[in-house]
């Protein structure tokens, strides 16, 4: 759950100011691919962090749930810069009109 709401933020943070128009918005969907690539390497990684701490015990594990937010955060924004805007799809072109073939 923390790895979700910090992937969520960074998303959220990162499309301000990004005014899309509702045909924009509709387009990216139809062509946005089941799974965002970058929230779920960040999911797993962030989670794995977590995990680890976690069950290491100790002080370590107090400082579980902050380190989940901090890796999956920073791993989605590196992630993400890395694979584009999410509704971004390699089958559209650069100009974003039709999907190509």
């Amino acid at each position: 759950m923390v790895a979700w709401v910090a992937i969520a933020m960074v998303h959220i943070i990162g499309e301000r100011g990004n005014e899309r128009s509702a045909e924009d918005i509709r387009r990216l969907l139809n062509h946005s691919r089941a799974v965002n690539p970058a929230g779920l390497g960040a999911w797993l990684i962030g989670s794995g962090v977590g995990l680890v701490l976690h069950f290491a015990g100790g002080a370590a594990a107090t400082f579980s749930a902050p380190a989940t937010f901090v890796a999956a955060g920073v791993t989605y924004l590196v992630l993400r810069g890395r694979h584009g805007d999410v509704g971004e799809d390699a089958t559209t072109n650069p100009a974003g009109d039709q999907p190509q073939i």
